[in-house]
């Protein structure tokens, strides 16, 4: 798990969104928003790099809260792929009564990219549950360009959402840019840049720098890029 990701849950609070991660995840948003059975509470959105001699490893975490809003539902799925050698960990599920449970993942569309990752386990929740669900993914090689991006999809209806991408004080960036495309309303799928998002960068622990991106009540396939130079 990465080193900051305690740094960080305990620094900042979120509140009602859904991030789904990955190089493109656009594909079929509109169909799950119409049979969504759950909403979000609260998610943070964590990439985190470490510089290694092979090159940086890039460590992600996604924390959220979810309201189970029907009846018969299985956790709502996370959304991973670089491209790199992704190995996605463990998802850690907490209930309203504070035990927690560690499942296996399992990939739900072998052979694609990006991973859509669930649980193993056939755990079912009922409408009114309140659940916490903690996914993990490590990536090697995934962002080895002189010019790199990561992207998030916002994929239901959300209040505030807060991404962090922390760089290690050896290889920090020299330059980053945030940019967004709407949704599926929208055919041009030109790149805009964020006026409304709050969004800088920030000294970290260690010598390291992290940018933070907020965006309060984004659209629903909203298409946020933070794009950086090495």
């Amino acid at each position: 798990m990465p080193t900051a990701f305690e740094e960080i849950t305990l620094g900042y609070k979120v509140a009602s969104l859904v991030w789904e991660v990955g190089r493109s995840a656009r594909n079929g948003i509109k169909t799950w928003k119409q049979k969504s059975k759950h909403r979000f509470i609260s998610s943070l959105t964590t990439l985190e790099f470490v510089d290694s001699p092979d090159g940086p490893v890039a460590h992600w975490v996604q924390d959220r809260t979810v309201i189970i809003t029907g009846d018969d539902v299985r956790m709502p799925p996370f959304t991973f792929g670089t491209a790199g050698a992704d190995t996605p960990g463990q998802i850690s599920i907490t209930s309203k009564d504070g035990k927690t449970n560690h499942y296996d993942h399992r990939i739900l569309n072998e052979g694609e990219r990006p991973k859509i990752i669930g649980i193993k386990a056939e755990r079912i929740f009922q409408r009114d549950s309140i659940i916490r669900c903690v996914f993990t993914a490590t990536s090697v090689h995934g962002f080895d360009m002189p010019d790199e991006n990561f992207r998030n999809t916002v994929t239901t209806q959300v209040e505030v959402s807060n991404m962090f991408i922390i760089f290690p004080a050896s290889k920090l960036p020299t330059e980053i840019e945030v940019t967004f495309r709407k949704g599926w309303s929208d055919t041009s799928g030109d790149w805009r840049p964020v006026t409304v998002e709050k969004n800088e960068l920030r000294q970290f622990t260690g010598g390291r720098k992290a940018f933070i991106l907020e965006a309060k009540n984004p659209p629903i396939g909203n298409e946020y890029k933070v794009a950086w130079k090495w």
